[in-house]
């Protein structure tokens, strides 16, 4: 089981309007993470003109984006980790240089 990490950008992204998602093909890149009972992250980053990263958890887990990204089972409020439960997609903003973490759900 794993969590199916996609950075790309979006077509007319910086249109005022909503668009809707769709991936610029041929530049989208995708990493397969293994969530553990410690953190993983990506080796790919946000690159300049990637501004989503598309999630797709096949398990429960606990994720968190950012330049260096320390994914969490939360113990109390506050914590930068967000959930992902198994068959769910999410969509987020990125910067250049940003990555994801992951860990497995208890």
């Amino acid at each position: 089981m794993a969590l199916i990490v996609t950075f790309t950008s979006h077509v007319l992204a910086s249109r005022p309007v909503h668009v809707a998602p769709l991936s610029v093909g041929a530049a989208a890149r995708t990493e397969q993470l293994e969530p553990a009972t410690a953190s993983a992250v990506t080796t790919l980053a946000a690159e300049a003109g990637e501004d989503v990263v598309e999630l797709l958890a096949q398990e429960d887990c606990w994720y968190a984006i950012g330049a260096d990204p320390d994914a969490e089972i939360p113990s109390a409020p506050g914590s930068a980790s967000r959930p992902l439960l198994a068959g769910e997609r999410t969509e987020k903003s990125v910067s250049p240089g940003d990555k994801v973490a992951v860990i497995a759900a208890a």
